[in-house]
């Protein structure tokens, strides 16, 4: 079942946030738009990828967080 598993827990409305953020990335930021296209180009569905753009997202948010950074668009 690749692509159907559903994950319930989390805070609903963060998710949404995320998710659209993700859209937003992978669609005009040029390093998460390698990553999405990557991704779509190796064969997994675009929400996958787009998941895959939000997991690099927090990552990178919690990385400035705890180094007390300002976003600088080296860092993705």
């Amino acid at each position: 079942m690749r692509g159907k598993r559903k994950i319930k827990g989390g805070r609903h409305y963060v998710c949404n946030m995320l998710y659209m953020v993700a859209q937003s990335a992978a669609r005009f930021n040029k390093d998460m738009k390698v990553v999405y296209k990557r991704l779509v180009t190796k064969g997994r569905t675009k929400k996958v990828a787009l998941v895959a753009v939000m997991r690099k997202l927090i990552v990178l948010i919690n990385r400035l967080v705890k180094e007390n950074r300002p976003w600088e668009e080296k860092y993705a």
